[in-house]
């Protein structure tokens, strides 16, 4: 009979146990899933933005909102994400700048996100660190600058927090809502791209062409230097390009013609293109900061793209790409061997954009470009170019090639290629390679 007893107590007894558990794990949840969302009267809702000094703004819903939906939270959009919200930004900057437009948003994201590209178009001056600038064979400090440019990223944050707490006033200041300069000149970092600068400024380069030598000093790069925003030198790319380019102007030679037996065994001279000898203008402007940095003389050549034709190039070492334009074909060589022919599409006659004839060399090459220009955007997995914004590369969107298909729907110019010689060619080929079109 006792045993009877338990076992009823228990059968009675332990469901009711696991649900009084499961009911406590359930109200525990649902506490934590509690949510305080603050909500407004979005028919009249208006936030107050004062920056002393600067502008006033306001960011309000009021006329943008229905009775209908009166009483929301303006920064959930899970109740309404049909109709999104509508915001009205009013942003004035004295007599020099105004803004009203209403922002349509459908989720918080998109609110922070027009709100940025608003704030960003009130007039400023950004903070600048502090640097020098070599006058006089000397580096004259320039201070810091604090300027007044918005950090829209904080403001987004006051914004917010404005809103979440139903505020109708938020007054900003330069430390809660600017851009401010990392370094000024007490900085330790200023003092350590001081004595970098001055570094720099000891070194002298001579660079040895033909039978001469070109001394480049202080007084050509001098002015050239400056800090970056790590406090680490950098040079001017521009003046240093406009240097280097015109010694190329003074020292590179041009090839005028060149002459070779073509794959079909015929002799082929070719006018024009731009192979020789060639200073890389990029090459030398990109590592003259590792030079400048040691500090010292430096004696050497400059850098080449091209430095003449190599022996024997064009028979026993042949080490080049042929292309003919009537022929629709092209034959690629590497170190005397035949890597590929192929069929190709050249540049349409009919719309222009016939390819040029010359001897021209490969000036780098890159994978998944989009080529661009008037009335066209074409993605390339490969892109090798050789004369200006002409190159070899494949071209997916052609069934075929060859023949002539150039004459009435040929390429911009550029060398059509299918893929799978597209490939072939860029894993053989390096930049610098010689690329004769006749």
């Amino acid at each position: 009979m006792k045993k009877i007893i338990e076992l009823l107590f228990n059968f009675y007894t332990f469901p009711l146990i696991i649900s009084l558990v499961l009911f406590n794990s359930c109200a525990e949840k649902s506490q934590k899933k509690i949510v305080v969302r603050k909500k407004v009267d979005a028919t009249s809702y208006c936030l107050k933005i004062e920056s002393e000094n600067e502008f006033s703004a306001s960011l309000s819903t009021s006329d943008l909102f229905d009775e209908k939906h009166e009483k929301i939270n303006l920064l959930k959009f899970d109740t309404i994400d049909t109709i999104g919200r509508s915001w009205h930004l009013q942003i004035e900057l004295h007599s020099d700048f105004k803004l009203d437009t209403v922002l349509n948003v459908r989720n918080l994201h998109e609110f922070k996100k027009k709100v940025n590209k608003c704030f960003l178009k009130v007039p400023h001056i950004a903070p600048k660190n502090a640097n020098y600038v070599y006058e006089n064979n000397a580096f004259e400090p320039l201070e810091a600058v604090n300027g007044n440019q918005l950090d829209t990223s904080k403001l987004n944050k006051l914004i917010f927090n404005s809103i979440s707490t139903n505020s109708d006033h938020l007054s900003i200041n330069y430390q809660n809502a600017y851009l401010k300069p990392r370094y000024h000149l007490s900085h330790e970092k200023s003092a350590a791209g001081l004595k970098e600068l001055k570094k720099c400024v000891e070194t002298k380069i001579i660079f040895k062409i033909k039978d001469e030598e070109v001394t480049m000093d202080n007084s050509i790069f001098g002015n050239w230097l400056s800090l970056d925003t790590a406090m680490k030198t950098k040079i001017n790319q521009t003046k240093a390009g406009s240097f280097f380019r015109s010694l190329a102007k003074k020292y590179d030679e041009i090839i005028p013609s060149v002459s070779i037996t073509s794959s079909k065994g015929e002799v082929k001279t070719i006018n024009g293109g731009d192979i020789g000898v060639r200073i890389n203008v990029n090459k030398e402007s990109n590592n003259l900061i590792s030079d400048l940095r040691k500090g010292e003389e430096i004696s050497r050549e400059p850098y080449y793209s091209m430095k003449g034709l190599p022996e024997g190039v064009f028979d026993s070492k042949k080490n080049f790409v042929e292309i003919s334009l009537s022929d629709q074909k092209l034959w690629y060589y590497k170190n005397g061997a035949l890597i590929i022919e192929s069929d190709i599409v050249t540049g349409c006659p009919k719309l222009g954009h016939k390819t040029p004839s010359g001897a021209f060399y490969v000036k780098y090459k890159s994978t998944n470009t989009t080529l661009k220009g008037p009335g066209y955007s074409a993605f390339v997995r490969y892109w090798m170019p050789f004369n200006n914004g002409i190159g070899l590369h494949d071209a997916q969107w052609r069934k075929s090639f060859g023949g002539s298909i150039y004459v009435g729907t040929g390429s911009h110019g550029c060398i059509n290629l299918p893929l799978s010689t597209a490939s072939i060619i860029y894993q053989n080929l390096s930049p610098g390679t010689i690329v004769l079109c006749y």
